[in-house]
């Protein structure tokens, strides 16, 4: 899947279907929710579940962990 990063405001998150954060330390984080606003369905969607899911694999064969 193509990436584009750019700025995001709080209007862009909560319209958009599915959001999620990164880092090295916490892996991907679903975002559901923007204060009382839902992001999406409110629930992880399925991209960011293959995303979250595809990350670990590559982490545990990477490092050697989960």
């Amino acid at each position: 899947m193509p990436a584009v990063e750019r700025l995001v405001g709080v209007e862009d998150l909560v319209r958009a279907e599915e959001a999620f954060l990164t880092s090295s330390l916490r892996g991907l984080a679903p975002l559901v929710r923007l204060d009382a606003r839902p992001i999406g369905r409110g629930i992880p969607g399925v991209m960011t579940r293959t995303f979250a899911e595809a990350y670990a694999a590559l982490v545990a064969r990477e490092c050697g962990g989960s």
